[in-house]
C-alpha cells in the first residue's frame, strides 16, 4: 500500500459481526510512521465500528460506540515501530468481558473497557477504514495475513498469531475426536486407539490423555513444520508414569523414523534427532539434567538451529543442554502427539496428558520460550 487514496483492498462482505465478539489481525510492515493509517477494518454507514491502525507514530486497536462521527470512543495503544519491520497486530473485543485488548507480537499492550459496539454491514477493507462517509487513513504499509474471527482470541492464540507459529493446538475441543490448529494452515487433527480428552488442562480448560497402549495417538494429517530447516516444537505435558520404555511426545512420520523425538527416555526428558531416515541412522540426543515425576506438569521444548548447527532442549523454559547436529532431513508425512515413528511404524506411546502443542518453523529466542513455559 502506498498510501494514496487508491491504494487498498475492497473485499466485498462483511468479514465479522461487530456487535458481538471479534479479533482482527494483521501482519505490517510500516512504510511511514505519520498521520493515521488503518491497516484492517469494516465499512459503517459514517465510520467504521474499529480501527486497526496506526496513529501517532504507535499502534493501536479503536472502537467507536456508535456509526456517528459524534461517537465517543476507546483505544488501546502500544509498541515503538519502526520503519521496513515487520509486525504483527491483534486487535480483540471481548463482547462478555466489554473489553478492548491490543496485542503487538503476540504481547498485550493494554485493554481499556469498551461496552458499547454495533453491528457495521459493510464491506471489509485492508489499507483504509471510514469517516463521516468518505474513505481515510490511507496506509503506506506492506500488509499481509489478515484476519478477522467472529469471537475473543485468548492470549495464548494471540501470541501463537503474532509470534509465526507453524501449528499451535490448545487441545481444549473437550468432545468429539478431533482438535483443530489455531493458525487454520492444516487440516484437523484426530484421535487414535484409547485417546480421551482429560477434562482438565495446564493451559485452558482440557487436554489430550493417553493410557501407553499401542495405538493410542494424536495424528494431524499433515507435515506442520519442515524438519530440514531451523525448527522449534514444544508442549505441556504430565505424566502417569516415568519408567518403562521411551514415550514421544510430539514428532513427525519419515518412511521408516522420525526426525525428531520430543520425548521422556530413562526417566528424563530427552530431545532426539535422527541423521537420516533409517533405523540404524545416528541419533543425536540432549537429555534433561533431573528426573521427571509423576503427576507434574512440565514445559518441554526441542529446537534445531539450522544455522548453529545444533540442537536444544528446554524443560520448563530453562536450558537443560545442546549438541551438534549437522544432518537434518525433511519428514513428509503427518505429525503425531503422543507418539513416534520408527521401522515404518509408531512407538513409544505416552501414558499421560499433553497439552498445548506448539510448533515453529525457527529458533525461538530465550524470551519466547520462557513466555510459553509461563503457561
Amino acid at each position: 500500500m502506498s498510501g494514496a487514496s487508491n491504494s487498498w483492498v475492497d473485499v466485498p462482505t462483511t468479514a465479522v459481526d461487530t456487535s458481538g465478539s471479534y479479533s482482527v489481525s494483521a501482519w505490517v510492515k510500516p512504510s511511514s510512521l505519520t498521520g493515521n493509517q488503518t491497516y484492517a477494518s469494516i465499512d459503517g454507514n459514517a465510520i467504521s465500528p474499529f480501527y486497526l491502525q496506526l496513529t501517532s507514530g504507535t499502534f493501536a486497536f479503536t472502537a467507536r460506540s456508535s456509526d456517528s462521527t459524534s461517537a465517543t470512543w476507546k483505544q488501546v495503544t502500544g509498541g515503538t515501530p519502526a520503519t521496513g519491520t515487520w509486525y504483527h497486530l491483534t486487535g480483540v473485543y471481548d463482547n462478555s468481558a466489554h473489553t478492548i485488548a491490543l496485542y503487538v507480537n503476540g504481547t498485550l499492550q493494554g485493554t481499556t473497557a469498551f461496552s458499547s459496539p454495533w453491528k457495521a454491514t459493510g464491506h471489509t477493507t485492508i489499507g483504509r477504514a471510514k469517516w463521516n462517509g468518505g474513505n481515510v487513513d490511507f496506509a503506506s504499509a506492506a500488509i499481509d495475513d489478515v484476519r478477522m474471527t467472529p469471537r475473543a482470541l485468548n492470549a495464548r492464540e494471540a501470541y501463537a498469531l503474532g509470534t509465526g507459529a507453524a501449528g499451535y493446538y490448545q487441545l481444549d475441543e473437550g468432545s468429539g475426536q478431533t482438535f483443530s490448529n489455531v493458525l487454520g494452515n492444516t487440516a484437523d487433527g484426530y484421535q487414535e486407539g484409547h485417546t480421551t480428552w482429560a477434562g482438565s488442562g495446564k493451559v485452558g480448560g482440557d487436554s489430550l490423555a493417553f493410557d501407553g497402549s499401542a495405538g493410542t495417538m494424536g495424528v494431524i494429517p499433515a507435515s506442520v513444520i519442515d524438519t530440514g530447516q531451523s525448527y522449534s516444537a514444544g508442549a505441556w505435558v504430565k505424566l502417569n508414569s516415568v519408567s518403562g520404555g521411551n514415550q514421544t511426545f510430539a514428532g513427525l512420520v519419515g518412511f521408516k523414523v522420525s526426525p525428531f523425538y520430543l520425548q521422556l527416555s530413562g526417566g528424563k526428558f530427552t530431545f532426539v534427532t535422527r541423521a537420516a531416515d533409517t533405523n540404524n541412522s545416528t541419533a543425536t540426543i540432549v537429555t534433561a539434567t533431573s528426573s521427571a515425576s509423576t503427576g507434574t506438569w512440565y514445559h518441554v521444548l526441542g529446537v534445531y538451529d539450522s544455522g548453529a548447527q545444533t540442537i536444544s532442549l528446554y524443560v520448563n523454559g530453562t536450558l537443560q543442554g545442546s549438541a551438534s547436529f549437522s544432518s537434518p532431513w525433511t519428514a513428509r508425512g503427518a505429525t503425531l502427539i503422543g507418539a513416534g515413528t520408527y521401522n515404518q511404524g509408531p512407538v513409544d506411546f505416552t501414558n499421560g496428558q499433553i497439552d498445548n502443542v506448539h510448533f515453529y518453523n525457527r529458533v525461538l529466542s530465550t524470551s519466547e520460550i520462557q513466555a510459553l513455559a509461563a503457561g
